[in-house]
């Protein structure tokens, strides 16, 4: 598969933060990971459970629940496609959520994180949009929010997030972010979800405080797909601080946001 790529802004840096777990440069087939290949569409689905602080401090991963699927297929295919892949991650939430003795119908906040004027940092935000909530309903209790970029604000996203979870006594919260890769052929085909949160920002490297279960006192779950991919990685004498994007990223984010908000609506 051929993979255009657009330049997407220069960042100030000097440490690679990497954002998928199976992207750590360690050899976790030690610790239990595991990568199945579906019969349709190419699906691979990789998982991994982070135990305890010695795999945490390994992998550089906090400990929780990691599955990672990836469709290469997803931008050149149908909804049929896109309902297939969703459904793989509906299960998945679903599964986590019941770890965490979460049942449908508790309190819930979706976070869409990022920088709705940067295409590629918007998947949080796009995908926020395409979420199915009652506001006029005495029951409704699905809330979503989207926090102001910190540089805008002042106010790290981690500490609205804080207020409001306290302030809604929401039983848990889902966090949508665009991550970066230092793969290629992952580049808007990969969505990773996990139980141990998130921190805004690290695609980026402008990275905040961790929203997690340990920070918040409730359960995280972060749904994430890498949208920028570290050029350095790809490029002989290209600058760290260059960052690659799809090409057809608007397109690709359509797909990523009904792909997610999908299955989050039939889990919610």
């Amino acid at each position: 598969m051929q993979v255009k790529l657009n330049i997407f802004f220069n960042i100030s840096h000097n440490k690679t933060m990497i954002d998928l777990i199976d992207e750590c440069s360690k050899d976790l087939r030690l610790q239990n990971y595991k990568l199945s290949k579906d019969r349709r569409y190419g699906v691979e689905v990789a998982t991994l459970f982070v135990e305890n602080k010695k795999q945490a401090k390994m992998t550089g991963f906090d400990q929780g629940d990691y599955v990672i699927i990836t469709s290469p297929l997803t931008h050149f295919l149908d909804k049929e496609c896109h309902d297939y892949v969703g459904e793989i991650l509906k299960k998945n939430i679903s599964r986590m959520m019941k770890n965490e003795n979460l049942k449908k119908g508790q309190k819930d906040l979706i976070v869409g994180l990022g920088n709705s004027q940067i295409l590629a940092d918007a998947l949080g935000i796009k995908t926020l949009d395409k979420i199915e909530i009652s506001p006029f309903d005495k029951n409704n209790h699905v809330y979503k929010f989207t926090p102001s970029v910190f540089l805008s604000t002042g106010i790290d996203s981690f500490e609205m997030v804080h207020v409001l979870a306290i302030w809604l006594g929401v039983d848990y919260v889902i966090l949508i972010d665009s991550l970066a890769t230092t793969n290629i052929k992952r580049l808007g085909v990969s969505i990773q979800i996990n139980s141990a949160g998130l921190t805004p920002g690290s695609a980026v490297h402008n990275k905040g405080k961790k929203i997690s279960k340990e920070t918040l006192g409730i359960p995280c779950f972060a749904i994430g797909v890498p949208l920028m991919f570290l050029a350095d990685k790809a490029l002989d004498d290209c600058p760290k601080e260059l960052i690659l994007t799809p090409k057809d990223i608007h397109e690709n984010i359509d797909t990523l946001a009904y792909i997610i908000s999908s299955a989050i609506n039939k889990v919610i």
